[in-house]
C-alpha cells in the first residue's frame, strides 16, 4: 500500500513536467557576497497544470584557487506582457565550496555544503526563439548570497 501511494504521488508530480517542453538557458552573473563572476546553465519548463515555470539551474563561480558551485531549483511566476514579462520566484539552493573563496574564514580542504532559500526578481524579453532575461537572486541560509545575472532562454 505504501509503495502504491508513493508511486501515485510521484506520477502526479512528474506528469506535468514530462509533458512540458524543456527550454535550455545559459547565463552569466556576479555574486556580490563572494565577489565572483558566475557562469551557469539550466532549463525552464512551464508546468502544465500550474501558472508556474520550473527553473532548475547550476552556477559555477570563477574564483582563484577554489571551487564553488550552486544548484538551484526555482519556481517562477510571470506577469503577462507584450514585449517584456517581469517575474518573481522562489526556490531552493544547494551550494558547495572548497578552498578559500574570498570569505573571511578559510574553508577546510574537504569542502563544505550549504543550503538556502532563493528569492528571485527578473524579467524576460518576449520574442520569437531566443529570449534574453535579467534577474536578481537573493539566497538566505548557509549558502547565502546576492547576485545579478543575465542570460538567454532558447
Amino acid at each position: 500500500m505504501k509503495t502504491a501511494t508513493t508511486l501515485a504521488l510521484v506520477a502526479l508530480v512528474a506528469a506535468p513536467v514530462a509533458s512540458a517542453q524543456l527550454r535550455p538557458e545559459i547565463a552569466v552573473g556576479y555574486d556580490a557576497n563572494l565577489e565572483a563572476v558566475t557562469v551557469g546553465a539550466g532549463f525552464r519548463t512551464q508546468l502544465s497544470n500550474l501558472p508556474v515555470t520550473l527553473a532548475p539551474h547550476v552556477d559555477y563561480y570563477l574564483v582563484k584557487d577554489a571551487t564553488a558551485l550552486q544548484g538551484n531549483i526555482d519556481g517562477l511566476y510571470s506577469f503577462p506582457g507584450n514585449s517584456f514579462s517581469p517575474y518573481i520566484g522562489a526556490g531552493l539552493a544547494l551550494g558547495y565550496e572548497k578552498g578559500d573563496v574570498g570569505n573571511p574564514q578559510k574553508l577546510d580542504t574537504d569542502g563544505k555544503f550549504g543550503a538556502g532559500v532563493n528569492f528571485l526578481f527578473g524579467g524576460t524579453l518576449n520574442g520569437v526563439g531566443v529570449r534574453p532575461f535579467a534577474q536578481l537572486r537573493l539566497t538566505a541560509g548557509t549558502a547565502a548570497g546576492a547576485g545579478i545575472g543575465v542570460g538567454l532562454v532558447f
